[in-house]
């Protein structure tokens, strides 16, 4: 189950659903009209000439050929590595050129019935939709950045029916110098390899930091993409991040509210919906040209948007120099230490690499039976509690975080206060246990008021320490919502 920069896309009033499915709709009733010139292929679009803002820094392409695998990893892995524009690195495979070349005319004579899931962004409003190949091709060349169309599919290529496509991309040299280590981790946390994309002029990825930490790449085969990177360590507040659970909750992504190519005409961000976004200062930006491979180090912060049609692979792995920092997000998220988890302290990046295997099993149980335990404690935050229960809820789960015994919130650091937050707010989704199905309408409702209240009495007592007001003033909102639908139910009984 991979993360990817293009999940997560977050919906709002801009237009309603029913008017986004109606576009959609009347855009496919037009699917099999007479092709467009670039029906058989992927054409360049009106944003060929796009070249980066002054303020921004270009970083320029490397030549594959000019770098070793251990100066790739030295470079551009890590939280001190950049992100890197490889040029070259796939000119080697039968998807780039020849009768195998990735058209769209041979992605859908090879796999054109094959089914995928879609999605249509207008704004920040985004819906998923299902059709197949073929169809979705066929539409392509319809997107705009108003009414973007992208894909990605994690299982596509490793199908019996795409193997035609599969057997033409190849590996990579430079990047599989670097041993993936993710074969260390159970299966249920080795994230998918080889996601295949596809956008539509106009479309957009949200902006974040991949799960895990890991080092991602992403292969362009056809089109062109702009890329934009922030450090690790640029201020949470300033970029409108929070977090989102993966893996059944063993880890977290880190996601922004920000779409830093929001405005049609200097592909910016909205300066009156995030005015602190000028904080992060400006970014390093990187220019995606076809054949090119973009490698995106641990924690940097990247948003990606499609200036023309664009076909791609999408993938990532663990190495030597980056296990240490793909642990320690497992850790920090599941409120561990090292020295709770091993009984020592993080080892030196050649003894973690000597002993990796034993390491990372006893990261994930450990981090396993603390998601257990915390998951118990959450549990009861889908039921009403007193106000004294509550503050012995959070110090249990503070303490179950590894922040120590018997604190209070005012006891502990803000950093501290935000990850319990993070936690109390996750309480708020809806519990993982079936509900019955004979339940009145009535009954549903006042579920949903209690959980969402529940979430409020929490976020009203961390509010003010975590400086996340409107975080408060959101839920406030959906409960006089949810209270009007019980007060519709009543009147009609």
């Amino acid at each position: 189950m991979r993360t990817s920069g293009a999940d997560d896309e977050q919906g709002v009033a801009s237009v309603t659903m029913m008017q986004l499915a109606f576009t959609v709709a009347l855009v496919w009733a037009c699917s099999f009209t007479a092709a467009s010139a670039g029906f058989l292929d992927f054409p360049d679009g009106p944003l060929r000439k796009y070249s980066p803002p002054a303020s921004h820094v270009e970083l320029p392409p490397t030549a594959s050929s000019s770098l070793t695998a251990a100066e790739l990893s030295s470079r551009h892995e890590g939280h001190a590595g950049l992100p890197a524009r490889l040029s070259g690195a796939i000119s080697h495979w039968p998807a780039m050129a020849g009768p195998d070349r990735w058209s769209k005319q041979r992605l859908i004579e090879a796999a054109g019935g094959l089914p995928i899931q879609f999605s249509v962004q207008q704004g920040e409003l985004s819906a998923r939709f299902d059709d197949d190949l073929r169809g979705f091709l066929t539409n392509l060349h319809r997107s705009t950045h108003a009414n973007a169309f992208y894909t990605l599919t994690e299982d596509f290529l490793y199908g019996s029916r795409a193997a035609e496509l599969h057997a033409a991309v190849g590996s990579i040299p430079l990047l599989q110098g670097n041993k993936d280590l993710f074969g260390l981790f159970p299966a249920d946390l080795q994230p998918q390899n080889r996601a295949f994309v596809l956008g539509g002029l106009g479309s957009v990825s949200s902006l974040h930091v991949d799960a895990y930490n890991w080092t991602g790449w992403n292969a362009l085969l056809a089109g062109r993409k702009v890329w934009r990177f922030w450090p690790p360590g640029t201020p949470a507040h300033v970029l409108y991040s929070k977090r989102q659970p993966k893996q059944g909750g063993l880890i977290a992504s880190y996601q922004s509210d920000v779409n830093c190519f929001a405005t049609m005409d200097t592909l910016a961000h909205d300066a009156a919906q995030f005015p602190l976004f000028d904080g992060a200062g400006p970014p390093l930006e990187i220019l995606q040209e076809a054949g090119d491979v973009v490698v995106i180090p641990s924690g940097w912060w990247h948003q990606v948007y499609h200036l023309s049609e664009t076909v791609a692979l999408a993938s990532q792995f663990a190495s030597a120099a980056n296990l240490g920092i793909i642990l320690d997000s497992i850790l920090e998220w599941n409120g561990l230490s090292w020295e709770k988890c091993l009984g020592h302290a993080k080892p030196t990046t050649a003894k973690l690499t000597k002993r990796a295997g034993k390491v990372v099993t006893s990261v994930v149980r450990c981090s396993r039976q603390a998601l257990a335990a915390k998951r118990e404690l959450l549990d009861r935050l889908h039921r009403p509690l007193s106000k004294r229960e509550w503050a012995k809820s959070v110090r249990r789960i503070a303490e179950a975080m590894g922040f120590g015994s018997g604190k209070t919130v005012a006891a502990l650091s803000r950093e501290q206060q935000l990850a319990v937050r993070e936690q109390l707010e996750w309480a708020g989704t809806p519990s993982d246990e079936p509900q019955p199905t004979d339940r009145s309408e009535r009954e549903k409702v006042h579920d949903e008021l209690r959980r969402f209240q529940t979430q409020l009495a929490v976020l009203e007592t961390l509010g003010d320490v975590a400086g996340k007001v409107s975080a408060v003033g959101e839920t406030a909102a959906h409960i006089e919502t949810l209270q009007g639908k019980v007060r519709a139910t009543l009147s009609t009984e």
